[in-house]
């Protein structure tokens, strides 16, 4: 075999080992892509009760797009607020899943580790549509809540929080 095809194939196999790792790696850390990532609330958390019923604004859909979602999606949690203002995701004890909930209505009632101690939580909840403009499709924002709350939680304690109609 000449040089030249030794170096090709070289080089191939390089390539194709190469890949393998990468595909590998992939395959491994494709799980921790898909877990959230929360807030440790320690070993003896206190237990934060989220009740929920809120309503997207049907009168807000945006009109003019080419194509609208005809099904509100929702995204919310409860949030950890930082001295900096950074917010860090509480988990649900539920393991539920908080992002790209359909329905009209909102309604849950969900429990949330939070760390004992003095704390300020924040609930976001967003509901929106998926609104289609030429080739892009965009969320318009229906229904925006956020409330602070100050609490001081002592460990292994259960707080119950509510909005909307409950």
């Amino acid at each position: 075999m000449d040089k030249t095809k030794r170096n090709f194939t070289d080089r191939v196999a390089g390539l194709a080992r190469h890949w393998r790792a990468v595909i590998a790696l992939a395959a491994l850390l494709a799980p921790l892509g898909c877990a959230g990532v929360y807030q440790d609330p320690g070993p003896n958390p206190a237990q934060v009760r989220v009740k929920l019923d809120l309503a997207a604004d049907l009168s807000r859909m945006p009109t003019g797009a080419a194509d609208v979602s005809r099904t509100p999606r929702w995204d919310w949690g409860l949030y950890l607020v930082g001295s900096d203002g950074r917010l860090a995701p509480l988990k649900p004890a539920s393991g539920e899943p908080l992002k790209l909930i359909s329905g009209q209505r909102l309604t849950r009632d969900t429990v949330f580790l939070v760390p004992p101690g003095r704390v300020k939580l924040r609930l976001l909840a967003e509901g929106y549509v998926l609104a289609r403009y030429g080739m892009t499709a965009e969320p318009r924002n229906l229904t925006v809540v956020s409330q602070d709350f100050d609490l001081d939680l002592a460990p292994g304690a259960e707080v119950a929080l509510s909005l909307g109609g409950l």
